[in-house]
């Protein structure tokens, strides 16, 4: 009997016509990913029955969960639908590539059609009612910058059959490290040596209703979270001035590559009151955890992303 390999997964993605229904027309997208760990697990539970032994008597099973994480790389193309699945679907315009999409935070959240694909061994699980829990990205440095994603959803079903037989096979063009460039309170900053941002979806996972078999109901989107840190040189106290007296500022992360890019923007963001501690000889650094909000931005959003790419539509 021949072993599941990795390396050959697949993962495909496509959007549900509605909660926990694969749509009518599938438009599934062969999607690249480092890491596919959703999975679903029911837990069996323990019973106080007594029998007038002290032997257990069986468990019975729990409500089942869909649950896991997700890495992709930061590519120019595939992290668009990533980026849909959070927000929702963009603004777009551009009648040519370069096409620009923009996202920011709305009234709904749509699920998604997950399929993990053990194409060497012809097994396949179909992952129903999907949404995007939290999408954090760590950025600065030189490693391989990805989007690392936890997942909620509702139904799993193992089968021999793949969601579609021909799915599109996304080209992979990589963001890098190399290409970033930060601005901070509207103004470009060349201390910044890394940081990270987290946005959270506020999902409810938690719904689970009589009759449904112990499978997710619902996964209502609640209010969002935002918020990251960076770590800059400490080459003087603007940063730390601005921490201490709670002055509003903004963050801006921007990927280029040619006339492609992708930038997070954070309009409105406040920083944790952090000094610096002296841990040895070298060089001192300062770390700053941010929140960032809506308030009064003219974009009416707590954070706004851009995508500047090849593709015509995310629909």
């Amino acid at each position: 009997m021949t072993q599941a390999q990795g390396a050959q997964g697949r993962l495909v993605f496509d959007y549900e016509s509605s909660f926990g229904q694969n749509p009518t027309n599938k438009a599934g997208k062969i999607l690249p990913f480092n890491t596919l760990d959703v999975k679903s697990k029911q837990n069996l539970k323990d019973l106080a029955t007594i029998t007038g032994t002290r032997n257990p008597v069986a468990p019975a099973p729990g409500n089942i969960s869909i649950d896991g994480n997700i890495v992709v790389p930061m590519d120019e193309a595939g992290i668009g639908y990533w980026l849909t699945g959070l927000f929702g679907t963009p603004v777009t315009t551009g009648s040519d590539d370069p096409y620009q999409h923009v996202f920011k935070i709305g009234a709904t959240q749509p699920s998604m059609v997950l399929e993990k694909g053990f194409t060497d061994i012809g097994q396949y699980v179909l992952l129903n009612s999907c949404k995007i829990s939290s999408f954090k990205v760590g950025f600065g440095g030189e490693d391989e910058l990805t989007a690392s994603m936890t997942i909620m959803g509702a139904k799993e079903v193992l089968t021999s059959t793949p969601y579609m037989a021909n799915p599109s096979n996304m080209v992979l063009s990589r963001f890098t490290n190399l290409q970033a460039s930060i601005e901070e309170g509207g103004a470009a900053i060349a201390t910044i040596t890394k940081g990270d941002f987290t946005i959270d979806a506020g999902l409810d996972g938690t719904q689970y209703t009589i009759g449904n078999g112990g499978l997710r109901s619902d996964i209502p989107a609640g209010i969002f979270k935002i918020s990251g840190s960076i770590t800059a040189l400490f080459d003087g106290t603007a940063l730390l001035e601005k921490a201490i007296s709670g002055t509003k500022s903004s963050l801006k992360v921007k990927f280029s590559d040619e006339s492609h890019s992708l930038e997070f923007l954070f309009p409105e963001t406040t920083y944790e009151r952090s000094t610096p501690g002296i841990t040895g000889p070298a060089g001192v650094l300062i770390i700053l955890p941010f929140h960032a909000f809506y308030e009064s931005n003219a974009d009416n959003s707590a954070v706004k992303v851009t995508l500047v790419n090849g593709v015509a539509s995310y629909l």
